[in-house]
């Protein structure tokens, strides 16, 4: 049985990218795809580039919100010619790297993804078939630079942004964003408390800090604690930041749970009535998925922004750019449970698209139809001789019978 080659590009300038090529692979290799290859598409243009951009970008998103926001919004307003020529500068590497890797298709989960493989496909014509993901609840910079088979897009009301920003209407498929299996499977709340320790009455907030950290989290931590009601239980998740986690760990806050690195995200997300975040495309995804209400922390304008009032207009979030104020709203909703049942219920109610299993399907039916395509082709061609050949010989006897009827 003929199996596709796939390769999803990545880059890793955040967990979120990274994660979602993580959900489409996990997806694609459901499906019975073997061969799913995932890429930082940064390292084409060399490791080194790959590290100081990705260094560079995490640090500015930490410690310098307010530049990432300007830059962001200066880039929404003009083409950003300087981010097309510099991922542009990897387009040949990229190409004699796969081309003879046999890639019956390409993913890019991030914009310098989408331009790098656009630049290969325009400058060397490969053409392998390649699609975009958005990651975000809007059309990010650079969008309207990549000339993919089709733009995958979080939600039907989005459409209308993606096409005034430049993408092909007719390229345009609603997929929802990519997250992993676990999410759409998640078991009672009861069951999921049960399952890690936690009791079973009363109301648990779950503090994520994110894959880049949202703030002093180990300052922030101490405050919301003892601002929430005592029976409220507070769980941490620290994500890959240890020093935090060693900093929490010894601080004296009753009814909290510091929890390491962890894969199982779905789980404390089942168990909880409330989360506090930051609004990243897929972080906002999987809390949504898991009917999780969300208290969000504005701390990077940007993309962040444009993800925050997708799920403010749904009434799925609350949240604000400061601190105090998040955990002042935290505090209010952990007092309210309608309220947070209802925020729940809205969710359960306008459910976002299965996203991995949406492109899987997209991608490989496309590959069925070129493969189905091409063998018919080649069977055509192949019986193209033949049936000269046929021909041929039923005029020459024919001209031999008229001969003969002549001498006759």
């Amino acid at each position: 049985m003929s199996v596709p080659h796939i390769l999803i590009l990545s880059a890793n300038t955040g967990g979120g990218h990274n994660s979602t090529a993580a959900a489409v692979r996990e997806e694609m290799m459901s499906r019975g795809v073997t061969r799913c290859d995932v890429r930082d598409c940064l390292a084409y243009i060399s490791e080194v580039a790959s590290e100081f951009i990705s260094w560079g970008h995490s640090y500015v998103y930490k410690n310098l919100p307010n530049l990432f926001g300007r830059a962001y919004r200066y880039e929404e307003n003009r083409p950003p010619q300087f981010l097309y020529e510099t991922i542009s500068l990897g387009a040949e590497r990229f190409y004699r790297a796969v081309k003879d890797e046999g890639y019956d298709a390409i993913l890019c989960v991030h914009v310098f993804a989408g331009v790098l493989v656009t630049e290969a496909h325009r400058r060397f014509g490969y053409d392998v078939p390649f699609y975009f993901m958005a990651t975000d609840y809007t059309c990010s910079p650079g969008v309207s630079s990549i000339e993919a088979a089709a733009a995958f897009i979080p939600a039907e009301d989005l459409r209308l942004e993606f096409t005034d920003c430049g993408v092909d209407p007719a390229r345009i498929v609603v997929s929802g964003i990519p997250i992993r299996r676990g999410f759409y499977d998640l078991p009672a709340k009861a069951e999921a408390r049960t399952r890690l320790g936690i009791p079973a009455d009363g109301t648990v907030v779950l503090l994520s800090c994110g894959s880049m950290g949202c703030g002093r989290i180990n300052h922030i931590a101490p405050q919301l604690r003892r601002t929430l009601p005592e029976r409220v239980t507070l769980i941490i998740l620290c994500g890959n930041n240890r020093r935090v986690y060693r900093q929490l760990g010894r601080k004296e806050m009753p009814n909290t749970v510091v929890v390491d690195f962890t894969r199982e995200v779905p789980l404390y997300m089942a168990a909880s009535d409330l989360c506090i975040s930051k609004p990243g495309g897929l972080t906002t995804t999987e809390m949504a998925a898991a009917h999780l209400p969300m208290v969000l922390m504005l701390a990077v304008p940007g993309c962040e922004s444009r993800n925050f009032d997708f799920m403010k207009k749904r009434r799925f979030a609350v949240g604000a750019d400061d601190w105090d104020e998040v955990i002042c709203l935290a505090a209010e909703l952990a007092n309210d449970p309608a309220r947070l049942q209802a925020m729940a219920q809205r969710m359960a109610e306008d459910p976002f698209p299965h996203g991995a299993a949406v492109t899987a399907e997209h991608i490989l039916s496309h590959w069925e139809r070129d493969r189905a395509a091409a063998e018919a082709d080649s069977a055509a061609r192949a019986e193209a001789p033949a049936q000269t050949r046929a021909a041929l010989r039923a005029e020459l006897r024919a001209k031999d019978g008229s001969a003969t009827a002549r001498r006759g």
